[in-house]
């Protein structure tokens, strides 16, 4: 049996997206806390587990930089607040990113730049402050 064989027997699903670049989060979140666990870049030659979901496949060229920028937006606060929303237990399921708009991903996302696209006011950003605890930024992404 050749590599490929080995790859389509060993990996029940998406084994078209094995050489691709794959923004993930673990499915198990943080209620109350940071909500989402800690999101990873995992390069192409890669595969994951029950334990990971696939966020986003960043495509097209620079696709290592468009997943830096996805993942700088599963940092925000602006976002994890609009999962909270939807959620209260451990599972983070797909239905939890209801209300979490799409955004551009050629540029790397901060709440400040959100709250100012989305208009939000001094008493809105007050509020998502005080209800999503800040993430560990010093291992951003990778590994």
């Amino acid at each position: 049996m050749g590599y490929v064989g080995l790859i389509e027997e060993s990996i029940p699903k998406n084994v078209e997206y094995i050489d691709k670049y794959k923004v993930i989060i673990p499915r198990s979140g943080n209620p109350g806390g940071t909500i989402l666990g800690k999101p990873k870049i995992s390069e192409p030659g890669s595969c994951c587990s029950n334990t990971y979901v696939i966020a986003l496949l960043p495509d097209g060229m620079g696709q290592e930089q468009v997943a830096n920028n996805i993942v700088s937006y599963l940092y925000t606060n602006f976002l994890r607040f609009l999962v909270s929303l939807k959620t209260s237990t451990q599972d983070i399921p797909p239905k939890a990113y209801t209300f979490v708009p799409m955004q551009d991903f050629s540029e790397p996302w901060t709440d400040e730049k959100l709250y100012k696209k989305y208009g939000l006011t001094e008493e809105e950003i007050a509020f998502i402050e005080s209800m999503i605890r800040p993430m560990d930024l010093s291992d951003k992404g990778g590994d």
